[in-house]
């Protein structure tokens, strides 16, 4: 029952990420309400999966938890974050647990079952779980021996390997966690999601970077085909090549590489030079053949550059990744090496020499250079992330996802600061490829000329006998703690006894003072207001900042040459709330914020249907 009887600082806790507290709180509840259908959670890469995963089992789990992910790479990254024997463990550093022998036993299963039963925590990859393997965990453990199971990187799980998990452990409270909410076949995940937080927010909160497109477009290209004597324009090769051909032909030309290693190379160093941080490049290749000539080119213009691919000996792989990482290098090539799970934290500049047929795959990329940078000098510069590549690659619909989320970003920005709320509404406190055997390219070659497209509740009678009564409940905790560190033998002192009394109180307070969650349901429903009305205009194709005019006589409302389009859209969804609910929101209790949201999902619709 470590899990149960442990004191976790989640609610509350200043070092938590906002997406972190609200999906542990959707979490708990969902499985408090009896359900068994596991539940996912979509967060971006960089927002905090990790640290959710760290969290997610206090108060929630009874007994172990088993951590999966799919591969090694991922399950060392996660390793390093939760391993209790260094100060920088996620519950340590974030102040979620502050009494060291309370941290949980973690291990990493590796085929060695002799130390599981001493684990609260047990970390492994997909491999150790497969069944055909001798060392398989679902040999040597009985179907109850998890109460809770949490799947990172879920998008992997529709796998049959995967479902042979979950079938064995099936009475264990499964969480699916992914920044990637959609795979290359097309299968859906099995799991009801509970909490999702946009990649477009996360921009906004400064969780990642802001995302920029730098396409590399010659004012000419054109391509030698085999057996045809002239060079023909890529409408002329249209007609007997399909566009994939011009892709890879474009990918594997050194002559259209060269263009797009130069710029994301001055892209570098005008960071480099403004802010003395040293940002890093990341390139993707089509091949390891292909990969050896990329690395060339960025040598050859004068930035020294790694390689790691899956012809490598680990050693190797080991040595370019130190070289990257300790700044000998500037740039690192790789071949379906360097995918999800791998961070480096100054990366900025994703440069891809490859086409991208599948929207995960390409997520996967981008998203290694969306970590934010923690010790970023000019957050403008260093906070912002460099997509480069060929305009031929014809990546163009994958750039639409995250074209989308940034505009979403920017209109949910301005939402924040909007004036135009309802009356009584406050301002919150405020992320291997196979060798080809024979590629079919012509030869491309491109012009010189060239362009890149660019508060507290507290005089409620009914929370105040709920904080009296936390407060009571605290004292006996403290009590009976310090009682049980006496028997131990444990030197009392009144600096212990103030801990003792953090903690409880905390343990208490922060999950039974209705204050707290009025005010996080309140920033629940601004925040979903505001992001599904960012979708609808954006869906629209309509001008947040244009005058709301005619959509608002549309509505029946007057019309207001200064109210803007998102605004109006958020007063209105606003108003009706408070009409609905019949008082201004200082006044609404718990259940009127539950009341509201399914009210404001169908106004939302309507809004859209109409707008």
């Amino acid at each position: 029952m470590y899990f149960q009887t442990t004191f976790a600082h989640i609610e509350g806790n200043p070092n938590l990420r906002e997406p972190q507290i609200q999906a542990y709180r959707k979490v708990k509840e969902y499985f408090e309400e009896g359900n068994t259908v596991p539940a996912l959670v979509n967060l971006p890469t960089g927002v905090g999966k990790t640290g959710l995963m760290a969290i997610l089992p206090y108060g929630i789990a009874k007994e172990r938890v088993l951590i999966i992910t799919p591969n090694t790479t991922i399950r060392g990254t996660v390793t390093d974050s939760l391993d209790p024997r260094y100060e920088h463990n996620f519950w340590w550093n974030r102040k979620v647990i502050n009494i060291p022998q309370n941290l949980p036993e973690v291990i990493e299963y590796e085929g060695n079952p002799n130390a599981l039963s001493h684990a609260k925590i047990v970390i492994t990859n997909i491999h150790r779980l497969m069944q055909h393997h001798g060392s398989s965990l679902l040999k040597k453990v009985p179907k109850d021996f998890f109460d809770m199971i949490i799947i990172d990187e879920a998008h992997h799980s529709p796998a049959n390997s995967w479902v042979e998990v979950e079938q064995y452990f099936d009475e264990a409270k499964i969480v699916k966690i992914t920044g990637t909410p959609f795979r290359s076949d097309r299968k859906e995940i099995v799991a009801h999601e509970v909490y999702s937080y946009s990649l477009g927010r996360a921009m906004v909160k400064g969780y990642v970077k802001n995302l920029v497109k730098k396409e590399f477009i010659p004012e000419e290209l054109t391509f030698r085909v085999d057996g045809i004597d002239k060079e023909l324009t890529v409408d002329e090769v249209l007609a007997i090549k399909d566009q994939d051909w011009i892709s890879r032909t474009v990918a594997y030309s050194p002559h259209c590489s060269a263009s797009v290693v130069k710029r994301s190379i001055e892209i570098m160093q005008e960071k480099r030079n403004a802010t003395g941080v040293p940002h890093k490049i990341i390139a993707v290749a089509c091949s390891i053949e292909h990969a050896k000539e990329i690395k060339q080119l960025y040598e050859e213009n004068g930035c020294p550059c790694s390689i790691v691919h899956s012809g490598m000996a680990p050693d190797e792989i080991e040595m370019a990744q130190s070289d990257y990482h300790n700044d000998r290098t500037h740039a690192i090539v790789n071949v379906g090496m360097l995918g999800e799970g791998y961070d480096h934290p100054y990366i900025s500049i994703a440069a891809i020499f490859r086409p991208f047929r599948s929207k995960s795959a390409y997520a996967q990329f981008a998203g290694r250079a969306l970590r934010a940078i923690p010790d970023a000098k000019d957050p403008s510069i260093d906070n912002v992330a460099h997509l480069v590549y060929h305009s031929a690659l014809d990546l163009e619909e994958l750039w639409d996802y995250y074209k989308k989320e940034q505009q979403k970003a920017e209109i949910i920005q301005d939402l924040e600061k909007s004036p135009y709320k309802s009356e009584d509404e406050e301002d919150d406190d405020d992320r291997k490829e196979r060798e080809p055997s024979k590629v079919d390219i012509g030869i491309a070659e491109q012009s010189e000329e060239y362009r890149f497209s660019v508060d507290t509740f507290i005089d409620d009678e009914n929370i105040l006998r709920e904080y009296e009564r936390a407060l009571e409940e605290s004292k006996i905790k403290t009590d009976e703690a310090v009682e049980s560190l006496k028997e131990k033998g444990i030197p009392i002192t009144d600096d212990l006894i103030k801990l003792l009394q953090g903690s409880t109180f905390e343990n208490i307070t922060k999950s039974k003072r209705p204050d707290l969650e009025l005010k996080e349901l309140r920033r629940e429903l601004t925040v979903f207001v505001q992001e599904r009305v960012a979708e609808i205009i954006m869906n629209k194709g309509l001008d947040p900042k244009a005058p709301a005019g005619e959509i608002a006589i549309r509505f029946g409302k007057p019309r207001d040459k200064e109210m803007k389009l998102d605004g109006f859209c958020v007063k209105f969804i606003n108003d009706y709330l408070r009409r609905y609910i019949g008082y201004p929101r200082e006044k609404w209790s718990i259940e009127d914020y539950r009341n509201a949201r399914p009210v404001a999902e169908k106004n939302l619709d309507y809004l859209e249907q109409r707008i």
